[in-house]
């Protein structure tokens, strides 16, 4: 088991979440949906060990090792890419430029400042390190936001090719389509239900609530 709760709770100043009753197994594909507020960021930040339950049983498996690519990535120092990546993965330099060229940073992109990166570049850089580090668990905060096709089309494939667990909070119907998503969670009012897959979030709910939009 990657990650068990058992009628787990969480209570924040404004929010209660659960209570939870979830399993999550190695080589899952797990997608958690839903509108903003409900609880998915306080889900993730309970299994990134953020936050704590306040009651239920709380399991992590003992060789998990967690990647973690949240909305937004801010880069403090002004290194290059290329040192960044160095500094992350400790590799030596020629597989890091091999590594980051299959993320689509050439040779000229890998001097430019981490910085200077675009939204885009950026998310597409830290999963690059992620997928370089020896982690089996990925945890991914709505990775297709301010991607361009391209961009999103590379980080797909590495997901389809992770060996490990997979943890998405998304709306991309195309993302979510691609990977092979096992198993597909809605979480409303900091509740989970499980649901067949994301197609069954859209014929329901959406058109329920009367959004048809692939993003919520």
């Amino acid at each position: 088991v990657v990650f068990g709760l058992s009628e787990v709770e969480v209570e924040q100043k404004k929010f209660h979440l659960g209570s939870i009753n979830l399993e999550i197994n190695f080589e899952d594909r797990v997608v958690l949906i839903g509108p903003n507020g409900e609880g998915k960021s306080t889900l993730l930040k309970l299994l990134l060990g953020e936050l704590s339950s306040s009651k239920g049983v709380f399991q992590m498996g003992s060789r998990v090792k967690i990647g973690y690519l949240p909305q937004e990535t801010r880069f403090k120092d002004k290194e290059t890419v290329l040192e960044y990546f160095l500094k992350t993965v400790e590799l030596e330099q020629s597989n890091s430029r091999k590594i980051l060229k299959r993320f689509g940073f050439s040779a000229d992109d890998v001097s430019v400042s981490c910085q200077d990166l675009s939204p885009g570049e950026k998310s597409r850089l830290v999963l690059a390190t992620l997928m370089a580090k020896d982690v089996n668990c990925l945890i991914l905060d709505e990775p297709s936001n301010h991607l361009d096709p391209e961009a999103l089309d590379r980080i797909t494939e590495s997901l389809k090719e992770f060996p490990g667990t997979i943890i998405i909070v998304s709306h991309d119907r195309y993302l979510i389509d691609q990977i092979g998503i096992t198993k597909t969670y809605l979480m409303e009012n900091g509740k989970i239900s499980a649901l067949r897959d994301y197609h069954e979030y859209e014929e329901n709910v959406l058109l329920d609530s009367g959004d048809t939009k692939s993003t919520v």
